[in-house]
């Protein structure tokens, strides 16, 4: 039995890589309700039943660090395995994509029927084996919002890092940030008055669009674990493939950077359009949510080299 330590993530590099391909290193039954694992059902369904597949590496992001995951699919010849969900394991190691195989063409499925019912019964499943070569290809438009979602929601602290203390009255630490579609907000320790908070919304607003309209280079930076405190504006670990290295952004020149596993635009000016459609008080912190454009005429080059 093969033991999975570690899956190469492949996003960490390149943010806009559509196209990869993969080992499979684990495929078995999965269960949304009971976690089924069991490998031995000789009455499996191939065209209803969910599936779990680890492989050696993935361009897929699963959730977790406030973004959503990727979608996509896995192709070996005329088999899809379309991916519904994307999740890392519990110490943040292993990639596990699920999701079930798609059904042939229907005129191709009636031919074939027979043949999958026979070698369902004989093998558990169909052309998908431990040690196959399969290609992965994510949902483009997806990956890109999320990349920009997630950029701005970083310019975010830029720009309230830029704004004059008048107008904010307080000192904001950023403690956390959701990155979701029409949820998007950053957390800062520290409250904003409720007498200030228009006029800083107003000025935030005017300051990030600046900032996106400035076309500044996004860097990522793979840097020794004990200058994380030092360089960055979070002190979070974001481990690299080397252990004693930690992935951090840079979302524009001069600033302190932030540890992050996420997806990010090339560019401040991919992001489009923010919007700062409010500012909150959450007990002892403020909330700044934001919204983007669904679209944005700027967008970096497709980039589908396999690894």
């Amino acid at each position: 039995m093969q033991i999975i330590t570690k899956t190469r993530l492949l996003y960490m590099i390149n943010s806009y890589q559509f196209k990869s391909t993969a080992t499979i290193l684990s495929i078995k039954p999965w269960s949304n309700n009971n976690n089924n694992n069991n490998n031995n059902n000789n009455n499996l369904d191939l065209r209803s039943q969910n599936y779990e597949i680890i492989c050696d590496q993935t361009i897929f992001h699963p959730q977790g660090g406030g973004q959503p995951f990727d979608l996509g699919r896995m192709k070996k010849g005329t088999t899809s395995f379309k991916v519904t969900e994307v999740r890392m394991n519990e110490d943040g190691t292993i990639v596990k994509h699920f999701g079930l195989f798609e059904q042939e063409q229907e005129e191709k499925q009636q031919e074939k029927e027979q043949e999958h019912s026979e070698r369902i019964e004989e093998n558990g499943l169909i052309d998908f084996n431990i040690g196959d070569k399969v290609e992965l290809e994510i949902d483009e438009q997806r990956r890109r919002f999320n990349a920009r979602n997630h950029s701005a929601g970083h310019l975010i602290d830029v720009g309230i890092s830029n704004l004059n203390f008048e107008i904010v009255g307080v000192q904001l630490k950023p403690t956390k940030g959701y990155h979701f579609p029409d949820s998007a907000y950053v957390e800062y320790e520290g409250v904003v008055g409720a007498d200030k908070r228009e006029r800083f919304r107003q000025a935030l607003e005017q300051e990030v669009n600046r900032l996106v309209n400035s076309r500044a280079e996004v860097a990522i930076e793979f840097i020794d674990q004990d200058k994380v405190e030092q360089e960055c504006v979070m002190g979070a670990s974001i481990k690299a493939e080397r252990e004693r290295e930690c992935r951090v952004i840079r979302i524009y020149p001069g600033h302190a950077g932030c540890p992050c596993g996420g997806t990010h635009v090339e560019n401040v000016q991919e992001i489009g359009n923010i919007c700062v459609r409010k500012v909150t008080k959450v007990k002892n912190s403020t909330r700044v949510s934001y919204s983007i454009t669904t679209t944005t005429t700027t967008q970096s080059n497709t980039n589908t080299t396999t690894n």
